[in-house]
């Protein structure tokens, strides 16, 4: 798991370094999910994500060598190892579109309809 929280200046910080850091990403990422961290404003504040990077010194080098980090972009960077279920687990739930879509997991989820809400 990383977490990136920006300094109050990012914007000014990565312009023009949009391109670098998405080659970066491209190349190194790992990321399985990931989520902007809002602040109490409903502004973006930074970044969580969750990757199956191998090794520190792969998760190291995605982090530390990112163009942002390099520009200053984060006022604080946490890494920390997470041990993650597997979706297929006995008691897995997935949506029905899903199980339709691909058959042959429907022996390892239990489907769930979504009901109302967004």
């Amino acid at each position: 798991m990383v977490r990136r929280r920006h300094v109050e200046n990012v914007s000014k910080l990565v312009a023009g370094l949009e391109q670098a850091h998405n080659d970066h990403i491209a190349a190194y990422s790992r990321t399985i999910v990931s989520s902007n961290l809002i602040d109490e404003d409903g502004k973006m504040a930074g970044v969580l994500a969750i990757s199956g990077h191998e090794t520190w010194d792969s998760i190291n080098h995605y982090v530390y060598e990112d163009p942002f980090t390099k520009a200053g972009a984060y006022a604080e960077i946490e890494i920390k190892e997470l041990n993650l279920y597997l979706l297929d687990a006995a008691y897995a739930r997935a949506p029905a579109w899903l199980l339709e879509r691909n058959p042959d997991l429907v022996p390892r989820f239990t489907p769930v309809e979504r009901v109302g809400g967004r």
